[in-house]
This record gives C-alpha cells, structure tokens and sequence, in this order.
C-alpha cells in the first residue's frame, strides 16, 4: 500500500509540475500520470457519423497507477466529439440513445528496460441505451513503444500511446456499425 502511495505522489507531482530532488529521482524512475490530450487519436478513419447521442458511460478495469480512468474517459469523450462518431456526445443518464462502456483488463507494463513496448487490452461495449440491448461487444488489444531518451517519458508516452491506438481501433470499428 505504501508504494501504490509513493507512485500517488509522484502522479500529482507530474501534473502540479512540482520538482524536488527526491521527486526528481522518483519521477526518473516511476515517470509521469498520462494527459487525456495524448490519448486521442490523431489519424482515425470514422466511415460514418451515427444521427443518435451517445454518452460515456462505465469505465471500469485495474488501471495501473499513473494511467487513471478519469483521464481515460475524458480521451475517450474527446476523441467521439473529434471523430464526430454520433451526432452527439452528451453526460451519461441524461437521455443519451447509445453508452459506450470499457473495461481495462490489462496493461502490460514493463519495470525497466531500453523498449517500454506497453500493451493495453481493453474490453469495449456500445448499449442501446433506450432498450439495454447490447449492440457492439469487443475486446482490442494494442501495443505502442514511446521513444524518449528519459525512461519515466518513455514509459508516459508508451502508456498514452497504447491507450490511444486501441480509442483509435474502437472508434474505426463503431464507424462500421449500422445503427
């Protein structure tokens, strides 16, 4: 529990910007929180925009400690507003037609090492929100490996990385969908 605490600190030090010796040296070796702004995609090819709202809806799953839900949901909404996935991105529970879901089940991280080559798996369901019928069930699994001279960076950039390409492959395979 101590180091899940330790590495807590080291996150809020990351994106507070503070920098104290000690944090200097837990930062080199632990590296930084992910920013939701790294994990949108930036080359996704969206065949169709769906005419309905959707809403972000559960995001469950045993995220490692400097990859945090929150910010992969926020990702997540950005990259349906810049895909333009449905009409609409709207809150959950304020009458959205579609929630997509996702559940982490696994982000394989390297300790050490030159080649931080992370793979996240993640499970992905769309629910008609209106009838609860369950419309798009699938698991995608994508690796990334940042290039960074610091390892804590490249540790941040494989994690943000491999997050985004796998958003990147769920929106991809949404915009196939007949709705």
């Amino acid at each position: 529990m101590k180091n899940a605490h330790t590495i807590s600190l080291i996150a809020r030090g990351c994106r507070l910007g503070h920098a104290s010796p000690i944090f200097l040296i837990l930062l080199f070796l632990q590296g930084c929180a992910t920013n939701p702004s790294e994990m949108v995609p930036t080359d996704a090819v969206v065949i169709k925009t769906h005419p309905k709202t959707v809403a972000v809806g559960t995001v469950n799953g045993n995220w490692p400690p400097l990859v945090h839900s929150e910010d992969f949901k926020q990702a997540l909404e950005d990259s349906l507003l810049r895909y333009r996935s449905f009409s609409r991105v709207v809150k959950a529970n304020s009458g959205e037609d579609y929630r997509i879901e996702a559940t982490l089940l696994e982000m394989k991280q390297p300790f050490a090492g030159f080649s931080f080559n992370i793979k996240s798996i993640i499970h992905w369901r769309l629910i008609n929100a209106r009838t609860g019928e369950v419309v798009w069930d699938q698991t995608i699994s994508r690796h990334f490996s940042g290039q960074a001279f610091v390892a804590a960076h490249r540790a941040q950039l494989s994690n943000e990385g491999s997050i985004r390409e796998n958003i990147k492959a769920a929106l991809q395979e949404i915009g196939q969908l007949s709705l």
